[in-house]
């Protein structure tokens, strides 16, 4: 069972995503990742190249860069805008 603080997916340019589409909505590919890497140490080195402090997500948007939904804000049925799934 999910925890409050887990992340249940992101919101990026107006549209929620799944963990798992949330690369190919920023131009990526669909693909499995596998188990050495995951989507957010890939966001951290993305942040890190743009400049991006996503510890604090007052100093960006969301048109700019992901944004973590966690599933304490989850309201009603939230589905991902690519894969239609409920975060």
């Amino acid at each position: 069972m999910s925890k409050a603080y887990d992340i249940a997916g992101y919101t990026y340019n107006a549209n929620n995503y799944c963990v798992d589409c949330i690369l190919f909505a920023m131009g990526g590919k669909h693909f499995d990742l596998g188990y050495v890497y995951n989507v957010e140490g890939i966001l951290d080195l993305i942040a890190a190249v743009m400049a991006i402090d996503r510890e604090d997500e007052n100093t960006f948007d969301s048109a700019t860069f992901p944004k973590v939904i966690f599933y304490s804000q989850i309201e009603n049925e939230e589905r991902c805008s690519e894969c239609n799934i409920v975060l």
